[in-house]
């Protein structure tokens, strides 16, 4: 519902970024930045997109932990890979 909406001002105002993770690859990990957005497709059981930060926190590969919340609260998990549905969106505002 919301995210929807996210999505379409991301699109027309942040940077679009790689959708690729690849573990242990410090340049492209270098593209996940705390602070970025990230936007899962719809998850099958409820039909909604997930949204989440990119934190400061890394796992031993490098790849960045996502802050979210989907339903108990805010967390803080090693979710980027592992989440059921694909990347489709990854943002940074310019603040340059």
């Amino acid at each position: 519902r919301r995210v929807v909406n996210i999505q379409t001002y991301l699109k027309l105002y942040a940077q679009s970024l790689t959708l690729d993770v690849k573990p242990y690859d410090a340049e492209n990990l270098k593209n996940w930045q705390q602070g970025d957005l990230v936007i899962f497709d719809k998850l099958p059981i409820t039909g909604l997109l997930h949204i989440a930060i990119v934190s400061d926190k890394r796992d031993i590969r490098g790849v960045p932990y996502l802050i979210d919340n989907h339903g108990k609260g805010v967390h803080e998990n090693n979710i980027l890979l592992t989440w059921p549905t694909k990347i489709i969106g990854h943002y940074r505002f310019d603040i340059n």
